[in-house]
């Protein structure tokens, strides 16, 4: 399968090795993520109408609990091994393969002691912190996820460094494919807990041939994949993993902490179910900028050395404004029929779009950081991430002192403030170290440096 484009611009784009890579990368990335989701949110809104308004928000809540343990499991391996396969593959072959072996060992111990903790805290949480009983054995399964989605997690970021979109893209759609069947099956003969049955299958499968692929990208990359001296790496779990799980430790429970509190209020689940149908949309718009800038991730890590600059500068210019685009674009789709798009879920949904609206423009708001986010990450300053991520998590939860009780559409707004705040901060800090580097550089420009420019 091969995409095809224009004459003129294939010309060009082979003239630019750079150029190449990104194009490349971005349109399978895309292509992946148009399908992949697009499948999942039509088996979302089959669901919602199979589960109900109420039923539709015990899934909902699921989700986001497994997410937020899920965060700790996957202990930022993802990153890590994109920022590290891109630098070394061609570099130190030897030594990348020790990073992919720390990653993949790693993420199969963690993801399975975070599945057995999740299961013996299941009766607490769904008693105490969910006010749901009978979702204990609902969470209980949910350690699947845990277990799958820490491994998945961490191959394909693997895959991301060997820049192996395609790879990617094809297991996507036809893994997407196979959730989307088992999740709409399990939904109708096991209501909410088929529903998580069949994402669990579903990410087993996902798993799977993301081994079977990494093996063969690898071999063919001639990097080995050695856990026999990986533990020499163990130095990257600190520089990088640790701030980069810090950062998802501070987003995923934040958010956690904003749906208990809805799911927690007079008809808090039927105000969560209208929240996760809207939120469905946020999930599955911001996954376009996030997919649009895999490429440039890797390709970032491979240039973030001083004598780069003026390249490093100019791609992440193009990062920057692609996932704002790949956001608004759709964005402005969304909120035009978002009155249509709540109903389709059942007449219980109806809000005349509202929730989905105030999710959509913060949503929007999110995705110029994402492309920021690679580039502070590129250049190994994850603790400063985790600075900046905690400045968003600060108005987040101080929106939500504001707005908590005024059920999902208070919850939306503390989405939109807390990512507007998240914008200015790193829109601040980009700014302000941009020009200190260049400074910097205007005092002691090197040769290397000036070659470039």
């Amino acid at each position: 399968m091969r995409i095809a484009l224009p004459a003129e611009i294939t010309k060009r784009l082979n003239a630019s090795p750079w150029a190449y890579r990104l194009a490349h990368g971005a349109a399978w990335s895309l292509l992946g993520s148009v399908i992949s989701r697009g499948l999942m949110l039509i088996a979302y809104i089959a669901v919602a109408r199979l589960l109900g308004k109420e039923g539709f928000g015990e899934f909902g809540i699921i989700q986001s609990t497994v997410a937020m343990f899920g965060i700790l499991t996957g202990f930022g391996l993802g990153q890590t091994a994109t920022r590290f396969v891109a630098e070394l593959r061609l570099r130190d072959p030897a030594r990348a393969g020790r990073i992919i072996a720390l990653s993949e060992g790693v993420a199969a111990a963690t993801g399975a002691i975070g599945a057995f903790f999740f299961l013996i805290a299941a009766p607490w949480l769904a008693s105490h912190a969910l006010a749901a009983p009978h979702l204990t054995n609902v969470l209980r399964l949910g350690s699947l996820l845990l277990l799958f989605g820490a491994m998945q997690g961490a191959q394909t970021g693997v895959l991301s460094g060997f820049e192996a979109f395609r790879a990617i893209t094809i297991i996507s759609i036809a893994t997407g494919a196979t959730t989307f069947v088992l999740t709409c099956t399990g939904a109708w003969y096991g209501g909410v807990m088929g529903t998580v049955l069949g994402q669990s299958i579903g990410l087993g499968v996902n798993v799977m041939v993301n081994h079977w692929q990494l093996r063969r990208i690898a071999a063919a990359a001639n990097v080995c994949v050695s856990y026999r001296d990986c533990r020499r790496e163990w130095s990257v779990l600190w520089t990088f993993s640790l701030p980069a799980t810090l950062c998802g430790a501070i987003v995923t429970p934040v958010m956690w902490v904003g749906n208990a509190l809805l799911v927690n209020q007079k008809m808090g689940y039927n105000e969560m179910g209208l929240f996760n149908a809207a939120n469905q949309w946020r999930t599955a718009i911001l996954f376009l900028p996030i997919v649009f800038a895999q490429p440039f991730y890797p390709v970032l890590a491979s240039i973030a050395e001083r004598a780069h600059e003026a390249r490093f500068k100019k791609i992440l210019g193009l990062c920057v404004l692609g996932t704002t685009a790949t956001a608004l674009i759709p964005g402005i789709v969304v909120i035009c029929l978002a009155g249509l798009i709540m109903r389709a879920y059942g007449a219980s949904f109806d809000d005349k779009g509202s929730v989905l609206i105030l999710i959509v423009t913060a949503t929007v708001l999110a995705a110029p950081t994402v492309g920021l986010l690679h580039g502070i990450n590129a250049r190994n300053r994850a603790w400063h991430a985790f600075y900046l991520t905690l400045g968003w998590a600060i108005s987040f939860l101080a929106s939500l002192a504001v707005f908590s009780r005024r059920g999902a559409q208070g919850l939306a707004w503390a989405y939109v403030i807390s990512y507007a705040a998240q914008l200015l901060l790193f829109g601040a800090y980009a700014i302000r170290f941009a020009g200190r580097v260049r400074g910097r550089h205007c005092e002691r420009p090197d040769a290397a440096s000036l070659a470039v420019k």
